[in-house]
């Protein structure tokens, strides 16, 4: 059985009706589904809505990035709609030149800081808690990598 996202708590720190008052830390925020109401320490837990894909739901596990129109997806999620839909975006709906992607390593950053701080949290639709490694290849390289380095030490900004 996989482990259970929320951590437990204990009764004293159930939701009250109101605010803090009973000592419990609460939090208000919204989300795509709506306004979420006040949510005690648990739901320090959830997963961040910055962090789900848009085309699964579910916490970036390979973060790719849509060259042209800048989005993030799951890299799996994309690379599907792309096949399925053609060139769109699934974001804006927009005619793309080009479906290339690239690994979106700043994302990988955040979602991994995010598992480091909630070591008890295994994501949803996830079997572990392991990023899954970056494709080698991106389907990105339209130029010849083997450029003269040698000329970067000349090189003022």
């Amino acid at each position: 059985m996989a482990p259970s996202k929320r951590r437990k708590t204990s009764a004293a720190s159930e939701p009250t009706s109101g605010n803090t008052s009973a000592g419990v830390r609460t939090r208000r925020g919204a989300s795509a589904r709506g306004d979420v109401p006040d949510a005690p320490d648990a739901d320090l837990d959830a997963e961040p809505e910055e962090l789900l894909c848009p085309i699964t739901r579910t916490v970036f596990r390979d973060p790719v990035f849509v060259l042209e129109s800048g989005h993030t997806y799951e890299r799996s999620a994309i690379l599907s709609h792309f096949r399925r839909n053609g060139a769109k975006d699934p974001l804006t709906r927009r005619a793309l030149s080009s479906t290339k992607v690239m690994t979106n390593w700043a994302m990988r950053n955040v979602v991994q800081a995010w598992l480091d701080k909630h070591p008890g949290v295994t994501p949803d639709g996830w079997d572990s808690r392991e990023l899954l490694e970056p494709s080698e290849d991106d389907g990105t390289r339209t130029f010849d990598d083997e450029g003269d380095v040698e000329v970067l030490p000349g090189f003022r900004v």
